[in-house]
């Protein structure tokens, strides 16, 4: 048994609670701004781990309607949500430790992955973001 599937299920248990409380919170907006402007290509691919309710991907909609977004959530509540709160964007129950597996679905296959928001550490957003943008093109 997964050491990890309390955690999970408190996260699917838990989803239209944190939905209500954080869909319209503003104070990382900086951040998903800054996201926004740094990618110049049309119609990027994004990729966004632990994406919840679609909160985040909703945002970067509102500024860059033409990203194609993928979520990823290991709660299925929360993809639920996440495509209620974003019908032009694709979503798919996973946990973020069998990544790889996106080569596989062809998700990323033939293109790059422009950005990856992690929601464990928004405060080093532009950090992780600016870092790891670099190591997926250079890859």
């Amino acid at each position: 048994m997964d050491r990890y599937k309390e955690t999970f299920d408190t996260w699917n248990n838990i989803a239209s609670i944190y939905q209500d409380k954080f869909m319209e919170l503003d104070l990382y907006n900086d951040t998903y701004d800054f996201i926004c402007s740094v990618i110049d290509k049309p119609k990027a691919n994004v990729l966004e781990i632990g994406c919840g309710p679609g909160n985040i991907t909703k945002y970067l909609l509102t500024k860059r309607p033409d990203f194609n977004i993928f979520g990823i959530d290991i709660a299925p509540n929360m993809v639920e949500l996440a495509k209620l709160n974003n019908p032009t964007a694709n979503f798919a129950i996973m946990d973020c430790r069998q990544i790889k597996s996106l080569n596989v679905l062809g998700i990323a296959e033939g293109g790059e992955i422009e950005a990856i928001s992690f929601d464990f550490a928004p405060r080093r957003a532009k950090t992780n973001f600016y870092e790891l943008n670099l190591k997926v093109k250079n890859e």
